[in-house]
């Protein structure tokens, strides 16, 4: 195959599509396309602070623009700086690798009521997203619905300690939040019990 490849969306999804894509035909153009100023999506702005050994991946994508020859175009928005017509007509292949930006409702009576938040919310603020709201007081006792991955990314920093954040990349901000937000416990519920639940074994270890 050879052409110019754009592809929207410079998270996980598009970077491994774009290694795959450069290792099958070095001859390609890959061009990576985010709204972001900067690339990795969720690597950068999902993956808890304090798993710097999940986070390392990035170095693997940051071996696409030094080795590889993919193009990064950050801060470009798809339907008002260039519409995805133009990305068409100038490419020979436009893959939407965009992901989820915001975080699905719960369909719960309740759900829109002050005081809930959702993690995507939460996580992109402890994790200072360009787009970020400001952190949310959540007050001694919070609870957390869901018992997955994320959820016990959540459970473990709210847990923490600010010395037992050292060596993290939690910025100065939300480790202040951190440790003045007076939590006293936390609560967990999620739909399948802990036998089933969708967490890793290692996350609940930590």
């Amino acid at each position: 195959m050879t052409g110019q490849i754009a592809i929207i969306g410079a998270g996980p999804s598009g970077c491994f599509l774009a290694q795959a894509l450069l290792k099958s035909d070095p001859a390609l153009q890959v061009d990576l396309i985010d709204r972001l100023p900067v690339p990795y999506g969720l690597v950068r702005y999902g993956v808890a602070a304090d798993h710097q050994g999940t986070k390392a991946v990035s170095r693997q994508f940051a071996r696409l623009f030094e080795r590889q020859g993919a193009r990064f175009f950050g801060n470009v928005s798809i339907g008002s700086d260039v519409t995805l017509d133009d990305l068409r007509g100038a490419y020979d292949a436009v893959v939407l690798a965009a992901g989820l930006s915001a975080d699905r409702a719960l369909a719960v009576p309740g759900g829109d009521l002050g005081g809930v938040f959702g993690a995507g919310k939460l996580t992109r603020a402890l994790y200072e997203h360009p787009e970020a709201e400001a952190l949310p007081q959540l007050g001694p006792r919070p609870l957390i619905v869901g018992n997955g991955n994320v959820a016990i990314d959540l459970l473990r920093l709210l847990a923490k300690t600010p010395e037992e954040l050292e060596g993290s990349d939690l910025g100065h901000s939300p480790t202040d939040w951190l440790a003045a937000s007076g939590i006293e416990e936390i609560t967990i519920t999620g739909r399948s019990p802990a036998a089933a639940a969708k967490f890793d074994t290692v996350m609940i270890k930590e």
